[in-house]
């Protein structure tokens, strides 16, 4: 299954904290162009995702908030659940590559804030997404 889940290094002082999410060398070589960037937010007890890409790889950073994260292969049907606490100091990046199915739930009792990253724009004319429930 095409995924990997990789801890970053929260760097904190008397301002706040800086995380540095994806850098141009995180992305594969054929990958290094620029899809979009987007923030948003689950509230408690609701699910994103539900869904896989054929053509897009997406990388999550969960910046604050708990969350329950499945995966699944929609191939092998090879499935893989996480539960990934942002409330502390450990920030940790999801990439999770085609044909993976994908939800994340939020577990905790604020909402969640996501930071996402995918190497193509979205295109309502042209929907790269396929519903794959799985939460």
């Amino acid at each position: 299954m095409d995924y990997s889940i990789k801890e970053l290094v929260k760097i904190e002082d008397k301002r706040g904290f800086l995380v540095e999410c994806l850098k141009s060398s995180d992305l594969a070589e054929g990958e290094k162009y620029f899809g979009q960037i987007y923030l948003t937010t689950i509230r408690h007890g609701h699910v994103r995702g539900n869904h896989y890409h054929q053509k897009k790889r997406e990388f999550y950073v969960i910046i604050s908030g708990k969350a329950s994260l499945v995966l699944e292969d929609i191939n092998t049907k090879e499935r893989r659940e996480f539960e990934i606490d942002a409330s502390g100091n450990k920030i940790v990046r999801i990439s999770v590559g085609r044909n993976v199915a994908h939800a994340i739930k939020n577990i905790s009792d604020q909402d969640i804030i996501l930071c996402a990253y995918t190497n193509e724009e979205y295109d309502e004319n042209a929907v790269d997404q396929e519903v794959y429930t799985l939460l």
